[in-house]
This record gives structure tokens, C-alpha cells and sequence, in this order.
């Protein structure tokens, strides 16, 4: 809303609705079952496409990583696993 972003509510309001999605996404059998396992490590930790923060999508399989896994096999010279 217009009016939101002039008064400086719009962001926190923002996060507020980000966190709770999060903590439905996180509790949700559904929406777990739409997550990415990241298949560099293979940690049981379900990556979501929404989640930008320590997070990398590959460009061509369009699959998500965790950046550290990603940037390391990068830096190795090996290709989307």
C-alpha cells in the first residue's frame, strides 16, 4: 500500500507477514513436501525458493542450494550435481 510505504509501515508489516509464511512452510507436511534438499551436502534441512538468504539457485535445473555448498563446488569446477 501507498500510504503504508509513505508512513514507513510497509517494510516491518512485510516482514511480519514473511516470518509468519515461514513458520507455516516450516510446520506445513504440504508445503515441506515442496522443498529442496541440498543436493551437494544432502542435509536433511528443506531449502525453499523463497528463502534468499544463505540460499543459491542453480540457472539451468532451477534446483536450490545452500550458497556455501554451492560456491565451493563452483570454486572445485564441477557442475550442477
Amino acid at each position: 500500500d501507498l500510504r503504508e510505504a509513505n508512513e514507513g509501515t510497509l517494510v516491518p508489516t512485510i516482514n511480519r507477514m514473511i516470518k509468519s509464511s515461514t513458520i507455516h512452510v516450516s510446520r506445513c507436511e504440504t508445503c515441506r513436501a515442496k522443498g529442496f534438499i541440498c543436493d551437494i551436502c544432502e542435509s536433511p534441512e528443506m531449502l525453499f525458493p523463497f528463502i534468499y538468504e544463505g540460499t543459491a539457485r542453480c540457472g539451468g535445473c532451477r534446483h536450490i542450494f545452500h550458497d556455501r555448498c554451492w560456491r565451493a563446488n563452483m570454486k572445485a569446477g564441477k557442475l550442477c550435481p
